[in-house]
C-alpha cells in the first residue's frame, strides 16, 4: 500500500507523487485513525527511497533475543547458585532475558539458589 503512494511520477522520475506525510493522512482517512503514523511512513518511504523493496526487517546486530534454553537448564542443574548475570555473560544473552527464560520455566531464586 505505501508503495503505491511512493511510486516515481513516469514523467519526471525525481518528482515522488506524494510525500510521506501527505500519504499516511490519506491511509488513516481511507481506513482508520492509528493505522500509520507519519513516522512509520516516513521510514517506509526512506526504505523505498533507497531501493529496498524488501518487506522483511533487516537483521540487527546486539545480543540474541532468544536464549538456548535446554543449555540454561544444564547450567542450572550444574550449578544452581549462578546468578542471572552469571548465566548471561556463558550464554551471550543480557540478564534480563535469563530472568525472563527462568521464570517461564518455573523457576524462583530463593536463598541463593534457584528452585
Amino acid at each position: 500500500m505505501y508503495f503505491n503512494y511512493f511510486r516515481i511520477d513516469k514523467n519526471n522520475p525525481k518528482i515522488l507523487r506524494h510525500k510521506a506525510t501527505e500519504a499516511a493522512n490519506n491511509i488513516c482517512s481511507t481506513m482508520d485513525l492509528g493505522v500509520l503514523t507519519i513516522r512509520t511512513a516516513q521510514h517506509w518511504f526512506d526504505r523505498f527511497r533507497n531501493e529496498n523493496y524488501e518487506l522483511d526487517d533487516q537483521s540487527r546486530c546486539g545480543r540474541p533475543i532468544e536464549v538456548d534454553i535446554d543449555l540454561l537448564k544444564q547450567q542450572i542443574e550444574q550449578d544452581p547458585r549462578l546468578t542471572t548475570r552469571v548465566l548471561a555473560a556463558l550464554l551471550g544473552c543480557s540478564h534480563i532475558t535469563v530472568e525472563k527464560q527462568l521464570a517461564d520455566l518455573g523457576k524462583n531464586w530463593k536463598y541463593g539458589v534457584w528452585i
